[in-house]
């Protein structure tokens, strides 16, 4: 009798600690190395590739999250029971980013102030990483904000994310050509091996496979930073348009002074209508710039610090 409970133990033990390895979408130490998939769709960039990680654990509204920075920005993120919320930097609203409990065909609708967009599960399937199999929930969505209806795509893997980039859905103008790729997943339980079943990631103009053995050695490895928790009153800032839709007054405003910048436009179909520099800016006119209706995308680039601020706005 005594025997059979010490194996129980020990096989209770062994289940508690196998769980307890599975990876974490909130995990301090996770790191995701992207592509800009930009480079294969309608801005010349040279071939990049980016980091997100963690940096600190900060205090909103009594609620704690994990501080995530990435190219385009950052944003808050808390776990949990197999839910990642997620503010981000367009309002100070707590939304859905991921939901690992989800079965086939069902919907998510992600309402932005400037974008709704609505995705279901059209898919599920598995992959194994270390011995440990993980799900994988493939998506179909629409975009239906004003008279554009562009249909998408994406994969979600558990703990670790979409593979067209970290923040993938929760961006809307991520949706059209500004999206990475995924190409490593990595932390301190040192999962940088492949994965039984590669996850094709399909982006604007680049199509890649993340199988998280190939690509690992492309972008360098970021140390975690102190992650004593800060008090923040806003989440992190970045780029705004005002007013947004446009008229001929319409400006995007920068988070702090530009010494030296690139401003980038794009329809909805990805053709540049203006890529422009300047200099010593904290803002920059765009209403005299955009004289046929529709959405637009633009990105501004601090060429000092590599920088880059993203978003969407209407001209109706």
């Amino acid at each position: 009798m005594k025997r059979i409970i010490i194996l129980f133990l020990a096989f209770t033990l062994l289940c508690s600690f196998t769980f307890a390895q599975k990876i974490q979408f909130s995990n301090n130490t996770n790191q995701w190395s992207m592509i800009d998939s930009t480079v294969g769709c309608c801005i010349p960039y040279p071939v990049r590739y980016t980091t997100a990680h963690y940096d600190s654990r900060v205090k909103y509204k009594d609620v704690t999250y994990q501080h995530l920075v990435y190219d385009f920005g950052s944003c808050l993120i808390r776990e949990k029971e197999g839910v990642v919320y997620v503010i981000g930097t367009d309002d100070s609203t707590e939304r859905v980013l991921y939901n690992f409990n989800l079965k086939l065909n069902d919907t998510l609708r992600n309402v932005y102030p400037y974008d709704t967009y609505t995705s279901w599960v059209a898919q599920t399937d598995s992959t194994q990483l270390y011995g440990t199999w993980y799900k994988v929930w493939h998506f179909n969505g629409t975009d239906d904000n004003g008279d554009s209806l562009r249909s998408f795509y994406y994969n979600v893997i558990e703990g670790i994310g979409c593979t067209n980039g970290v923040y993938y859905p929760a961006s809307p103008y991520a949706l059209s050509a500004y999206s990475d790729q995924l190409l490593c997943f990595t932390n301190d339980m040192g999962f940088t091996t492949g994965i039984s079943n590669p996850v094709t990631a399909f982006g604007y103009g680049y199509t890649s496979s993340f199988d998280n053995s190939t690509s690992c050695s492309f972008v360098p490895v970021i140390p975690v930073n102190d992650l004593s928790t800060k008090q923040l009153s806003q989440p992190n800032p970045n780029s705004t348009v005002i007013p947004n839709p446009i008229n001929e007054t319409g400006k995007i405003i920068f988070p702090y002074h530009i010494q030296s910048g690139t401003l980038v436009i794009l329809n909805e179909i990805g053709q540049t209508i203006t890529n422009t520099s300047f200099q010593n800016k904290e803002e920059i006119l765009i209403g005299d710039q955009i004289k046929t209706p529709g959405i637009y995308f633009y990105r501004v680039t601090d060429n000092q610090t590599g920088k880059a601020f993203s978003g969407k706005f209407v001209n109706p």
